[in-house]
């Protein structure tokens, strides 16, 4: 019997090539996308409707748009205890359909993207949570941690996923601003696949 295993998933490049990866690696995969009020909800929406389309996957939704109330991202998209909300609200919808992993699309962090719930003591600190707060085990599982963006754009670019349909940036714009932190990233890692690809053509 194949695990189940509950993905955050937000039409961004991590997690739309996690959910790829998860289903490479035989398991049933449920993705999970909220809407929590980010100011980039409806460009990320289309996307993960259109990954999920791809991948033949089903979508379920979960709206709780007021929470913004509280707090809106920065200039760099951080929103204070976000991965710990998703993570709670993931935490439920796998104890509802009895999946035992639950998955995000957390990578190596870079300088533009260090945020304090991303990093390895807020994960475990997260899994004593999880284990204290429902019966079943429910386990992280979290196989890009130690990945950085160009590795996992290597992974993606080798089996020929179509990253042109995810979505990054954090201004919400029909047309990606390329200055915000989601679009550095993606933009660096992007520029290192091309010299890397040019390296290996004169090589062969």
């Amino acid at each position: 019997m194949k695990s189940k295993v509950v993905v955050l998933a937000s039409g961004g490049f991590d997690s739309s090539v996690m959910l790829y990866f998860l289903i490479k690696k035989e398991l049933t995969v449920y993705p999970l996308f909220v809407n929590y009020g980010q100011p980039y909800y409806a460009q990320e929406k289309q996307a993960i409707q259109k990954i999920c389309k791809y991948l033949r996957l089903n979508l379920e939704e979960v709206e709780v748009s007021n929470i913004s109330q509280l707090n809106l991202s920065d200039k760099n998209g951080f929103f204070p205890c976000r991965n710990a909300y998703l993570l709670l609200l993931g935490t439920i919808y796998a104890s509802k359909i009895r999946a035992n992993l639950l998955s995000m699309g957390i990578i190596k962090p870079t300088a533009t993207e260090a945020y304090p719930d991303t990093s390895k003591s807020f994960l475990q600190d997260m899994q004593k949570v999880i284990d204290n707060s429902v019966k079943s085990k429910i386990k992280l599982f979290l196989p890009f941690i130690n990945l950085s963006k160009n590795e996992i754009l290597v992974f993606a670019y080798k089996n020929k996923f179509p990253f042109e349909l995810t979505y990054s940036c954090y201004k919400g714009k029909a047309k990606p601003c390329g200055k915000c932190a989601g679009c550095r990233g993606r933009l660096d890692a992007f520029k290192l696949l091309k010299i890397q690809t040019l390296e290996q053509l004169k090589k062969s």
